[in-house]
């Protein structure tokens, strides 16, 4: 099994030798995304971009700047094609990050998904054209700053949840409030930065000396924490279960805050 391996492994290594990732590592990697029963011709694979794709489901520090260098300038420039302003590109290049290269839950990385069979660029490339399509057509628009009251964006409910989030505003806002307060400091700067004053994940990823990918973690596990804890809240405070008050406000899937004001405090 090695050795059918290696002269892919090989050819890895030649194209990307930086990335720290065992031989065994990166065979058992392949053998998941692509089991050799299938492995028809490798010399067809792309394998400097598989290790690429290992080397960021590990974490490699080489492999996640690599990504931010080559992969993220081409698909700005892609995204234009559908939207040219930056703020728009900036969001749908975090979705990005949080989908390719966040655990979600029990479930690895999207882009462990990636199969060698076409250039990873291309294959990022599509999904980020049809995350930015998507988000066109839900009506995406840059959410204004106010009172303090994160805002769902309507697009994402139903009129009875639409009904349900103004009856309930106030209790909304005063547990998205402490779920805010209570997350540790650096979260709360750096939700503050995000939202607040528009700083993006590669000047955040300057101030604090990591990748930008390692900063969209931290801004994706910050915000799924407030969410599970405003929920908890919300459930107790409107005596619901968990799953009812999502049902009930749609937070699973429309929760979107705008955190500007609310943070400038915090």
């Amino acid at each position: 099994m090695a050795d059918k391996l290696a002269p892919l492994i090989a050819r890895a290594r030649a194209e990307y030798p930086g990335i720290e990732l065992s031989d065994d590592a990166f065979a058992s990697y392949l053998e998941q995304v692509r089991p050799l029963a299938e492995l028809q011709s490798l010399d067809a694979l792309h394998a400097g971009d598989l290790l690429l794709a290992a080397g960021c489901v590990a974490k490699d520090d080489v492999a996640l700047e690599i990504f931010e260098k080559r992969l993220v300038p081409e698909l700005r420039a892609a995204l234009r094609t559908v939207d040219p302003s930056a703020s728009f590109g900036d969001e749908i290049l975090q979705k990005l990050r949080e989908k390719m290269l966040v655990a979600q839950g029990q479930s690895p990385p999207r882009i462990a998904s990636y199969a060698g069979t076409g250039p990873l660029g291309g294959w990022l490339r599509v999904a980020v054209l049809r995350e930015a399509i998507s988000q066109r057509r839900a009506g995406w628009r840059e959410v204004p700053v106010e009172d303090g009251l994160a805002a769902l964006p309507h697009a994402a409910r139903t009129p009875e949840q639409d009904v349900a989030h103004r009856q309930h505003a106030e209790v909304f806002q005063r547990a998205l409030r402490e779920a805010v307060s209570a997350r540790p400091s650096r979260d709360r700067a750096l939700l503050r930065y995000y939202y607040s004053d528009g700083v993006g994940v590669e000047e955040l990823g300057r101030i604090y000396r990591v990748h930008a990918s390692t900063v969209s973690r931290w801004l994706a596990q910050a915000r799924e924490a407030i969410l599970v804890d405003t929920r908890k809240k919300l459930a107790a405070a409107l005596a619901q279960s968990e799953g009812q008050v999502d049902s009930l406000l749609g937070l699973t899937h429309s929760l979107e805050v705008s955190l500007n004001t609310l943070l400038r405090s915090a």
